[in-house]
């Protein structure tokens, strides 16, 4: 995990705010397919709650963060509330909701504003199951938890109106959605083609500063 310093400048500096930050695991293909991944992130929360007497993390308060596949888990689990189908394995006394969710190159409609090739990938990973049960998009509702939605410009890999679309639907539901578009900025912020406008360090703060607030 420490092979992606784009996202660590972006998290890190969260500890300097007092934010433990935890970063968690699960199942990926080939060896497991959907809901795998949606189970275990689901678990996580449980499983720090659960735990929050013997860490010291206050379990109430707590949010998630995820990066292109990271960021489609972290949306599900902001729109899916606690007695959703997908909540497998320990720890069933706890709850899985999250105060807020950000998201960066999040990928929330696998319907549409998908790169060409991304439905040979996203069959696969379904393994037939219905996209529309795997998408964050069809789960919005008014209780869903905050959102901020980062997306470089140029992301090589998901479009950028993936969050528009994700955003408009989270606020038509009832809910609270914010974007941020980045300028010249590939899938992980890096530069492409241009100075990166807001700045790593810029949107780094509007992340603090959303998480703070929520």
């Amino acid at each position: 995990k420490s092979s992606e310093p784009d996202q660590l400048a972006l998290i890190d500096p969260l500890r300097d705010e007092g934010f433990a930050v935890v970063s968690i695991d699960y199942r990926k293909l080939p060896e497991s397919f959907f809901p795998a991944p949606v189970s275990d992130a689901l678990c996580s929360v449980r499983y720090l709650r659960a735990t929050s007497a013997t860490t010291g993390l206050d379990g109430e308060k707590v949010g998630v963060y995820g990066f292109s596949a990271g960021g489609h888990l972290a949306a599900m689990v902001g729109v899916l509330d606690s007695q959703n189908t997908f909540n497998e394995g320990p720890y069933q006394e706890q709850s899985s909701r999250v105060k807020a969710v950000v998201t960066l190159a999040g990928i929330f409609n696998f319907e549409s504003a998908l790169r060409p090739g991304y439905d040979v990938k996203i069959a696969y990973f379904l393994n037939g199951r219905a996209l529309t049960e795997a998408q964050p998009i069809s789960y919005t509702t008014a209780d869903d938890s905050p959102f901020l939605l980062v997306h470089g410009l140029q992301d090589q890999y998901i479009d950028p109106e993936q969050d528009v679309q994700f955003a408009r639907k989270l606020i038509d539901s009832g809910g609270s959605s914010s974007v941020i578009h980045v300028q010249n900025a590939e899938h992980g912020l890096g530069p492409m083609g241009g100075e990166v406008t807001p700045s790593k360090a810029d949107v780094a703060k509007q992340i603090r500063d959303f998480l703070k607030q929520q």
